[in-house]
C-alpha cells in the first residue's frame, strides 16, 4: 500500500511537472512556428502575385523572358517551401510529444509507463524548445527578373538614335543642296564676268 501511495505520488508529481513545462513552453514554441508558417505563407502568395503581374506585361511578347521568370519563381518558391517543411517537421514533432503526454498522464495512463519514460521525455521537450529556428525570410519577391522594361528602354534608346541619325542625314542633305546652288551661283557669276571681258576686248 505504502509502495502504491509512493508511486501515485510521484506520478502526479512529474506528471504536474511535465504538462508545466509542455504548457509553458512547447506550446509556445509551437504557436511561434506556426506563425513563421503563416508568414512564409504569405510570402509565397506575394511571389505569385508580383510574378502574375509582371507574367501578365510580358506575356505575348518574350517568350524566353516568361521562361526565365517562371525559373526564377521555382527557385525561391523552392527555398520557401522546403523552409516550411523544416517547420512543418518540428510541428508535428511537439504535437507528437503533446500528444504521448496527455495518453500517458490522462485516465487511462500507466502511472509506471510514464514515470519510466518521463526522463526521456522531458530532455526531448528541452531538446525540441531550445531547438533553433529561422525567423527571417531572406526571399523576397522584388528581385525577380523584369527584363521587359529594360527590352523597352532599349528599343526606346535605338528610336532616339535613330531620330538623331535621320536629323543628321536630314543636316548633311541641306548642306549638299546649299553647297551646290552656291557652287552653281559661283559658276555663273565667273561666267557673267568672263563674258563681259571677251565682249570689252572685242570692242
Amino acid at each position: 500500500m505504502h509502495r502504491i501511495n509512493n508511486i501515485e505520488g510521484a506520478f502526479r508529481s512529474r506528471a504536474v511537472a511535465t504538462h508545466q513545462v509542455v504548457s509553458g513552453s512547447m506550446i509556445g514554441k509551437r504557436d511561434q512556428l506556426i506563425g513563421q508558417v503563416h508568414r512564409i505563407d504569405h510570402r509565397l502568395e506575394e511571389i505569385k502575385h508580383v510574378k502574375n503581374v509582371i507574367e501578365r506585361d510580358i506575356r505575348g511578347e518574350f517568350g524566353g523572358m516568361l521562361e526565365r521568370l517562371k525559373g526564377s519563381e521555382g527557385i525561391k518558391l523552392a527555398v520557401l517551401q522546403h523552409e516550411i517543411s523544416h517547420l512543418q517537421r518540428d510541428i508535428d514533432k511537439i504535437n507528437d510529444i503533446v500528444n504521448v503526454v496527455n495518453e500517458l498522464t490522462g485516465e487511462k495512463g500507466d502511472p509506471i509507463d510514464f514515470l519510466l519514460r518521463s526522463r526521456h521525455l522531458t530532455e526531448t521537450i528541452e531538446f525540441t524548445v531550445a531547438k533553433p529556428f529561422k525567423t527571417t525570410i531572406d526571399v523576397v519577391p522584388y528581385d525577380l527578373p523584369r527584363e521587359l522594361g529594360e527590352q523597352r528602354e532599349k528599343i526606346e534608346k535605338t528610336k532616339v538614335v535613330q531620330d538623331i541619325l535621320a536629323m543628321k542625314d536630314k543636316v548633311i542633305f541641306e548642306l549638299i543642296k546649299k553647297y551646290k546652288t552656291e557652287e552653281e551661283k559661283v559658276a555663273a557669276e565667273m561666267n557673267k564676268a568672263a563674258q563681259e571681258e571677251i565682249d570689252e576686248w572685242s570692242k
